[in-house]
């Protein structure tokens, strides 16, 4: 709670303490994740213009190497829970780009885990009717991403994806 105190009354050493709190979010005990995942939402609820900062501290961490499979999924499902609006539509397209860059990881892999690709496809369907994709080829190759996904991944899984 303390370094969420700091971060949200006090904006020196912003960039360490946020880096401090996102940091929690890999750790091993899942209630010190999950206490980080909430001081999070709260920060970027109580200061909706730190998203973008919070997402791309978040994007470092999931893209950090050896970085464990839990510590992903948990910032992903952070990611989820973030609440974007009209306005936001950059950070909805980035959010995008995200969970399909993990869609390919993960197809790619040939070991597609049901929870990581439930909640890559949750994220999706949250942040897709707020984004803008505007060039057609991306579109495109999510498209042919999500296929290979509904193709190797379970029953739910490829429900999901139709909704």
């Amino acid at each position: 709670g303390l370094v969420y105190d700091l971060l949200s009354s006090k904006p020196e050493q912003e960039k360490e303490l946020l880096s401090m709190l996102v940091n929690k979010l890999g750790d091993p005990t899942r209630q010190v994740s999950s206490k980080a995942a909430y001081l999070l939402l709260k920060l970027v609820s109580s200061h909706p213009n730190m998203k973008l900062v919070v997402m791309c501290e978040v994007e470092k961490l999931l893209y950090r190497p050896k970085v464990s499979g839990k510590a992903q999924y948990c910032a992903i499902c952070f990611l989820n829970q973030l609440i974007l609006t009209q306005r936001e539509s950059q950070l909805a397209s980035r959010l995008i780009d995200i969970y399909f860059s993990f869609f390919k990881l993960y197809t790619k892999k040939g070991s597609v885990e049901t929870r990581m690709l439930g909640a890559l496809l949750c994220g999706v369907n949250r942040a897709f009717p707020f984004a803008k994709i505007d060039d057609d080829g991306v579109f495109q190759e999510h498209l042919n991403t999500l296929f290979h996904v509904v193709h190797a991944g379970t029953f739910n899984t490829s429900v999901q994806v139709n909704v």
